[in-house]
């Protein structure tokens, strides 16, 4: 056999296992969503891997020299195969470890972090233990292809003696460098520590009840004993107007605990596209005429169960009309093509549209979750409320892979967030924030529990497992906005 071909069978391995080194260069775990730059991850990846995986390889090869008693040089080309070969292995082990997270860790914000650290070793321990095994292969299958005398015990003791030294050294590097990070200076199980008098907020619980709490954790009960996605509340008469567990709209009032379904319905509608009379007798919806639009008016009358189309229709090129009904029950404005109508509404369920009218009267106070902004995605959709300012506060809840909590204060800037792994992408969806108006606390959600922050102390606490939450104040309150004359909207 020539030296040529010898050369060129010694290279194959070497190539297969570069081959793998560039693609787990290439294709870290952490980049697993598009938005992610590639280059700077290849990069960071090159900086980061190439230190690390020489540092080993020199360090077990030197462990292996020593114990097999074997040239150093011969011992580092097995090193490098053993340590490429459990890279390749701890791919799927790194998806393990995130599915063990998933199942083992806490999901609210205080215990969760107290107990990462012991999940980040259980999960170093997986890595440890896949990384002997594979390990112990390579070397073995080297072992008999050289023609070494080793026994199984010793090589294994060889083995995990050199890949203590190792981990003993870059299991905490990598703790350090991976572990969720934010600017919270004390996360609590609870919020009893609320500026008082607390907050009383409305939210759909986990069980999907709308129910009401107070900031402080206190004073919980259920509002609507029935599946609620998205919500109104008139408070004047306890009334609530709500999208069910399968989107169609009803009415719940509480003095009477009476449920009535208005609007059985298959089509998306936003909580801006329907209404109820002050008293609660009769409510409104726009509803899509085909696929997309035009949108028709129809009310229903909750006392007899009669539905009327009033055949006032919207703009064929309005994508997102809204009504609001006015504190005088005969009357409800209609937001089409940029412009409020006021609609009459007579006893008998008939209507006519008027002319725009730039002294329209008030809206009747309503409370809900209403924006100009929108989320859906699979069978669910909402408002986007995911930001807040006052006179000295700012806070943002940013989506994505990098989803946290910005919140801005007296020219300083803190994060809240759970962010692990080395290029610190978001592990929980942070979503609504609301400041109260104590100018002093914040309230935010991340889609399974909803949490106050004490701004000034930067302290955080859970108040209760829910979503979708709103306060009675102005922020929450029905406004209508004349796109057109940039007037100051309707409340």
């Amino acid at each position: 056999m020539s030296h040529e071909t010898m050369k060129t069978r010694n290279m194959r391995p070497l190539g297969a296992l570069l081959c793998i080194l560039a693609t787990c260069v290439l294709f870290p775990m952490e980049a697993r969503a598009d938005a992610i730059n590639f280059g700077f991850v290849a990069v960071a990846g090159v900086v980061i891997l190439v230190p690390l995986t020489l540092f080993t390889v020199l360090v077990e090869g030197l462990a292996l020299a020593i114990g097999f008693r074997i040239p150093y040089r011969r011992t580092l080309m097995v090193m490098l195969a053993a340590n490429l070969a459990s890279l390749a292995a701890g791919i799927p082990v790194k998806i393990f470890n995130a599915w063990m997270y998933s199942q083992v860790l806490p999901r609210p914000l205080a215990p969760y972090f107290r107990q990462y650290p012991y999940a980040a070793c259980l999960g170093a321990a997986v890595f440890f233990i896949v990384t002997l095994i594979t390990e112990y292969a390579v070397v073995a299958a080297w072992l008999r292809r050289k023609h070494f005398e080793i026994s199984r015990r010793r090589l294994a003791t060889v083995v995990l003696i050199a890949n203590t030294i190792t981990y003993t050294v870059l299991a905490p590097l990598h703790y350090i460098a991976t572990r969720p990070t934010n600017d919270v200076r004390e996360f609590t199980d609870g919020s009893a520590w609320a500026e008082e008098p607390a907050t009383e907020l409305l939210y759909v619980s986990s069980t999907g009840n709308l129910c009401s709490v107070t900031t402080d954790g206190k004073n919980m009960r259920v509002r609507v004993p029935d599946m609620v996605r998205d919500y109104q509340f008139i408070p004047s008469q306890g009334i609530y107007l709500y999208r069910d567990g399968s989107n169609n709209l009803c009415l719940f009032r509480e003095s009477d605990r009476t449920r009535v379904q208005c609007w059985s319905t298959d089509k998306r509608f936003m909580m801006e596209q329907v209404a109820c009379r002050p008293d609660g007798g009769v409510v409104a919806y726009l509803s899509r005429i085909g696929e997309l639009k035009p949108y028709e008016l129809v009310l229903y009358d909750r006392h007899s169960g009669r539905t009327a189309k009033t055949g006032i229709m919207t703009d064929k090129d309005d994508y997102d009309p809204e009504i609001a009904w006015t504190e005088d029950p005969s009357k409800l404005l209609l937001l089409s093509s940029r412009t409020i109508r006021p609609v009459a509404i007579a006893a008998d369920l008939t209507a006519v549209a008027q002319e725009p009218n730039a002294s329209n009267a008030p809206l009747a106070k309503v409370y809900g979750r209403f924006s100009t902004g929108h989320w859906w995605g699979g069978g669910d959709w909402g408002a986007s409320l995911s930001h807040d300012t006052n006179q000295t506060v700012q806070a943002y809840a940013m989506p994505g892979l990098g989803s946290h909590l910005r919140i801005t204060h007296g020219g300083a800037t803190f994060v809240v967030a759970d962010n692990p792994g080395l290029l610190k992408l978001g592990n929980r969806g942070f979503n609504d924030v609301c400041l109260l108006s104590n100018g002093q606390e914040l309230v935010f959600d991340d889609h399974h529990d909803i949490y106050l922050v004490n701004i000034e102390h930067r302290k955080v606490g859970r108040i209760v497992d829910g979503s979708k939450f709103i306060a009675i104040s102005p922020r929450y309150q029905r406004q209508m906005r004349n796109a057109n004359n940039g007037s100051e909207p309707i409340r």
